[in-house]
């Protein structure tokens, strides 16, 4: 990125998505022939030994019952966790640092950061976490499905960050988002803080001005400057979130690994503070490591399987007869609409019509998720036929003007805007339409009456994913129906 001579500023603005998924992630980190670790091991399944693999299920759930008696257990969490989405894992046979090593093309990932969906497993620790049997999730994923799933944000923590967050590093105040960054390495962003009182340090904000809305096209020009909170190489891991995860290990009976390698340090040591001799003798600490691939810390496992981990959470699912909740993701975005009179005769009226959207985080934001935008004009009595499709992929500050005119009807007052957003093939839905939005501008009776303006937020959901449906519908792992979902 610095060879390529892009600042900081308007970062998401100039660099374009090349990559999906976890590749993109891995393009925006310091370039390393050696990312340490070992690679491309061989995965083990299971799943064929159907018997063995149900008693292994059958004592990890006993295990996660008795953590209750201490507050519930310790979920760690790798990138074998969203394989099954379409994100491509990094240490594994097809991973993306065993195609580097092997200086092949990199793995296809089969959905975007932006619109990936959390797999079973990510809604299963949700559900399991609100009925008392998780006490915390330690991740080393980037992707923000833990986020995504409704897991509530003071029990995770993302120990190597996250692609979809930004953070004032002034006030604190974190940001998570819909569209993904476009740098790594806690590099700033181009957007600033909009917290009331927060103020860049060596600046003064002039009374009676503002600290900024959501809703505004152009950040404050006074709020801490935000940068993203992806972790380079070198950096260190966030203190605090550190922390809590060491904490809360050395407080549990259970440390349950799902889907991870365990060969980045010092992440892959925090599940051993479960097994402390201390915390074993004061709780009876154990570690169950749930991984296709074998770890370093498989000798320390009480049980060890090797499955996945959508099949595997499954069956604990239904030993404890809880429902893997299912998947709504609402999306948002604020409409602004003007109409201008810039005409009028006898028998007609002429007018400028302006359509602003913005995402749920306001004017001059991506909406990832959004493919296009058909704008049609009615009247009371008739359509008029005229549809205007925008595609906002190509503007980050999703903003069109045009003009319309119609001819007036005897009882005609207004002029209905109908608008259509339809959605990026991400999304399990197409389509929304916002129901015919009257916009009474009452010009021919009116004569001092040239402008109107109003701005609406709508939401709507853009996908939704039935667990329950995979569970029935898949016998040996859940894998490749999750991923079809």
């Amino acid at each position: 990125r610095a060879e390529r001579g892009l600042g900081n500023a308007d970062l998401d603005q100039t660099v374009p998505k090349t990559m999906a998924g976890s590749l993109g992630y891995a393009e925006r980190l310091t370039w390393r022939d050696d990312v340490g670790g070992t690679l491309g091991t061989p995965e083990f399944d299971e799943s064929n030994d159907d018997a063995t693999l149900q008693k292994k299920i059958d004592k990890l759930t006993a295990l996660i019952v008795a953590s209750k008696e201490h507050g519930g257990m310790v979920v760690h969490t790798g990138a074998g966790i969203s394989t099954s989405v379409g994100i491509p894992d990094f240490r594994g046979p097809n991973g993306v640092w065993t195609a580097q090593q092997k200086k092949i093309p990199p793995p296809k990932a089969s959905c975007a950061f932006d619109t990936a969906k959390p797999s079973l497993t990510h809604m299963a620790l949700v559900a399991l976490q609100k009925n008392g049997f998780v006490k915390y999730v330690v991740s080393c994923n980037v992707d923000c499905l833990h986020l995504r799933s409704g897991l509530p944000r003071d029990k995770l923590a993302e120990l190597h960050g996250n692609c979809f967050a930004e953070r004032c590093k002034q006030c604190g105040t974190e940001y998570i988002r819909d569209f993904e960054m476009q740098t790594a390495g806690i590099k700033l962003t181009g957007r600033r803080c909009i917290k009331e009182g927060c103020v860049e340090k060596g600046t003064k904000r002039k009374r009676g001005d503002p600290a900024g809305s959501a809703l505004n096209s152009t950040p404050p020009p006074l709020g801490s400057k935000l940068r993203d909170q992806v972790l380079d190489w070198d950096d260190a891991l966030p203190e605090t979130e550190l922390n809590l995860a060491e904490k809360h290990s050395g407080e549990t009976s259970l440390a349950l690994v799902l889907g991870s390698s365990l060969q980045i340090t010092p992440s892959c040591d925090v599940p051993l503070k479960t097994i402390s001799k201390a915390n074993k003798k004061k709780r009876g600490g154990k570690l169950v490591i749930v991984n296709l691939q074998e770890t370093n810390k498989d000798k320390y496992a009480h049980v060890l399987i090797h499955a996945k981990t959508d099949l595997v959470m499954a069956g604990v699912m239904q030993r404890l007869g809880l429902q893997v909740p299912d998947y709504e993701r609402i999306d948002s975005v604020t409409v602004a609409h003007t109409v201008r009179k810039s005409k009028e005769g006898n028998d007609s009226a002429r007018f400028g019509y302006t359509l602003r959207i913005g995402s749920s985080h306001g004017f001059g934001h991506p909406t990832p998720w959004l493919a296009k935008i058909d704008v049609d004009f009615l009247t009371p009595l008739s359509r008029l036929g005229q549809r205007t499709s925008y595609d906002p992929s190509s503007h980050t500050n999703l903003f069109e003007a045009f003009d319309f005119g119609y001819e007036r009807e005897p009882d005609d007052g207004f002029c209905v805007v109908e608008l259509t957003f339809t959605f990026v093939d991400g999304c399990t839905e197409r389509a929304y339409q916002i129901p015919s939005h009257e916009l009474r501008h009452e010009f021919h009776d009116d004569h001092t009456k040239t402008y109107h303006s109003e701005t609406i937020k709508y939401g709507f959901t853009t996908s939704r994913i039935v667990y329950a449906q995979a569970v029935k519908t898949e016998n040996d792992g859940l894998g490749s129906e999750t991923e079809s979902l």
